[in-house]
């Protein structure tokens, strides 16, 4: 409830006298409030003057609260969040160019009719035939990435149109210095405070402060902008030499609160991009690799079954690795991170097919509602009823043996080896899969489920070539096993 109140007080005394009175009010980590004027502050922090007892504190912005250092610097113009970036949205063409390579341009769409698409990028016009046209999406860029200044400055001119309006033109100014086009935003900031600077002098004067700083750091600013551009596209080869090269350079530099937060913001870039990338090539290995291995002939069942449960999770972790250009100890991590990123893990469909008698009947009902079904119904029917069903299976069995054995000296019994040996490598294929998927631990599996088997319709059981028309045998497709297993994981 305090710190309720804390806030209240809070954000009314930064409403009321922000700019216009001495008195600011900020909220310390440990709830309490202090009122004081503020002076100096830059993107490490500032110097607060108490009008409560005179005393002066030199304090940081992590010494606030998040919501009163949010309110604080957004208020003095010094923007130290993510979303204070300014964005725009680019579309962004992909075609094939004469050589069959795909490109991409990236700008505004400025017409298009039944032949071509016309694309602006920094003032140059791009045309691209439909025919030629992969894809088409857009892209959160910065604006100099598809806008020269002077084009995104009369943009934001005839957005804001300022007049003589001094609210307006620092409002303007301000947008122009957090997009860095500080040639522009000093005209503005200087034609309001000409015209008494409006009804926040005292924030016009920080501004104007603030924008000087930067001035001074052209060349530095032109680095961090490239680094910007770089991370946007996704080069981190190149944003990490850009990077170092910043470091090198400018080893004092004026914006180092600046590089830092652009460095975090790489970072954070990167690793969703590499999670993404891990994950879509994981789930492609999974299938590569199995086509490898079941085409090269030489595994036995009880080998792929090994293999499955070790040794591919490693192959895929060195195939990735490879694929993907990064170390293979990082490989597993990215992947183990894959839920952390919205996008980039999806469901993957596994079965057993044909293969899934193998398991046997009990491991594929395991965790199925087909499953549990089955194990209700036998709990809860009647002991004596369950005795004469025995009794009834068992005859049965004697007579399948008979049966068998009649037949054993024409038609061999199939075994899961030489079922494994004849079966075609697609379905080998399809069975390593669904066992690396379920057995190895790599995945999150979703609930499984069964199918019938379709030859015998999930019975067990098929009268097609039976010695005589009132006997069957056991189906040749399910082995009595009556059902298909599946599943799906992540």
């Amino acid at each position: 409830m305090m710190f309720t109140t804390g806030l209240v007080k809070m954000a009314a005394a930064i409403a009321v006298c922000v700019g216009a009175l001495p008195g600011q009010a900020i909220q310390l980590r440990d709830g309490s409030i202090l009122v004081g004027e503020i002076s100096a502050p830059d993107d490490d922090g500032f110097t607060l003057f108490r009008t409560d007892n005179g005393g002066v504190l030199e304090l940081r912005w992590d010494h606030l609260t998040e919501s009163s250092s949010t309110l604080i610097r957004t208020a003095l113009g010094l923007h130290n969040t993510e979303q204070d970036e300014v964005r725009v949205t680019a579309e962004v063409f992909l075609y094939r160019n004469a050589i069959g390579t795909i490109n991409e341009v990236q700008g505004i769409e400025i017409g298009r009719d039944e032949t071509e698409f016309r694309v602006r990028n920094r003032g140059t016009v791009y045309r691209i035939k439909r025919a030629n046209l992969q894809g088409l999406t857009k892209r959160q860029v910065t604006p100099f990435e598809i806008y020269t200044r002077q084009e995104y400055y009369n943009m934001l001119l005839g957005e804001y149109a300022p007049g003589e309006d001094a609210d307006k033109h620092l409002a303007l100014g301000d947008m122009l210095t957090r997009v860095r086009a500080y040639e522009f935003a000093g005209t503005h900031l200087e034609k309001a405070k000409s015209l008494g600077g409006g009804r926040q002098p005292r924030l016009l004067e920080e501004k104007i402060a603030y924008l000087k700083r930067r001035q001074g750091a052209a060349e530095e600013v032109d680095s961090l902008d490239g680094i910007r551009v770089a991370t946007n596209r996704g080069d981190f080869k190149k944003v990490e030499a850009m990077l170092e090269e910043f470091v090198q350079r400018f080893p004092e530099s004026k914006l180092k609160a600046d590089f830092e937060r652009l460095k975090k913001r790489f970072e954070k870039q990167r690793d969703e991009k590499l999670i993404h990338r891990v994950t879509r090539q994981w789930y492609k290995q999974i299938g590569a690799i199995a086509t490898r291995q079941v085409g090269d002939g030489g595994l036995s069942l009880r080998e792929a079954q090994a293999y499955a449960t070790r040794g591919m999770s490693e192959e895929i972790v060195d195939r990735v690795a490879e694929l993907l250009e990064i170390p293979a100890e990082e490989v597993r991590g990215y992947w183990n991170r894959r839920f952390d990123v919205r996008t980039a893990s999806a469901s993957q469909s596994f079965t057993y097919a044909v293969g899934s008698w193998v398991l046997g009947e009990r491991a594929i009902l395991e965790g199925t509602k087909k499953g549990d079904e089955e194990a209700a119904a036998t709990s809860d029917s009647d002991e004596e009823l369950q005795r004469g069903i025995r009794r009834i299976q068992e005859a049965r069995r004697r007579a399948r043996e008979a049966l068998q054995r009649q037949r054993r000296s024409q038609v061999e019994k199939l075994t899961p080896e030489s079922w494994w040996e004849d079966a075609a490598p697609s379905v080998r294929r399809t069975f390593l899969k669904a066992l690396y998927a379920e057995r190895s631990g790599d995945l999150q599996i979703g609930r499984p489920f069964v199918r019938p088997c379709l030859n015998c319709a999930g019975s067990g059981r098929d009268a097609a070539g039976s010695i005589t028309g009132n006997q069957t045998r056991e189906c040749p497709v399910c082995h009595g096993t009556r059902f298909k297993r599946s599943f799906t994981a992540k």
